[in-house]
């Protein structure tokens, strides 16, 4: 996946390295804002969650490059070896966008996200933000459940901030 593609040489690299894991490729519009998964059951929100893209902290001293593999072998250790960050063409995509390279040193105290995608096997994290959920967040997926009749559900929004109404 391929995220916040902003001119046509990269939008056609994303297709091609699409294109070898699927003759399908889908093309979607960019949405910034928090990636927030809401959990319905019996048609009552249980669960809601902020999920981030992977980020590393500048320390002055490394490279993004020795960040990322730092970074990665803690998220490997926390989830049983099911995270880590690639080191692959879309990571160093995101890490040029910044304007960096990979073999950069990131000034300390620096964030940086690597990657534009909260996916938790690519090194993303997920935040719990339940009891921040604004009340007016919690009527969408409830009706969304509701309308397709489906008790348990989970459903992705793309929203300013979980605590805010719209």
């Amino acid at each position: 996946i391929s995220v916040d593609v902003r001119d046509a040489s990269s939008l056609e690299r994303a297709i091609l390295s699409a294109r070898r894991i699927c003759d399908s490729v889908i093309l979607e519009e960019y949405v910034e804002g928090e990636d927030l998964r809401i959990v319905v059951i019996d048609f009552e929100v249980v669960a809601a969650a902020v999920r981030r893209p992977p980020q590393v902290i500048g320390t002055g001293q490394h490279a993004i490059r020795d960040l990322i593999q730092a970074q990665s072998r803690r998220r490997r250790a926390a989830t049983g070896g099911e995270s880590c960050i690639p080191l692959d063409e879309e990571t160093e995509r995101c890490i040029r966008q910044a304007g960096y390279g990979i073999r950069d040193v990131l000034p300390e105290g620096e964030v940086l996200t690597v990657r534009k995608t909260a996916n938790l096997h690519t090194g993303g994290t997920i935040h719990d933000v339940t009891d921040k959920l604004e009340q007016a967040m919690r009527k969408a997926p409830i009706a969304a459940a509701a309308a397709i009749d489906i008790p348990v559900t989970g459903l992705d929004f793309m929203v300013p901030a979980p605590d805010s109404p719209a």
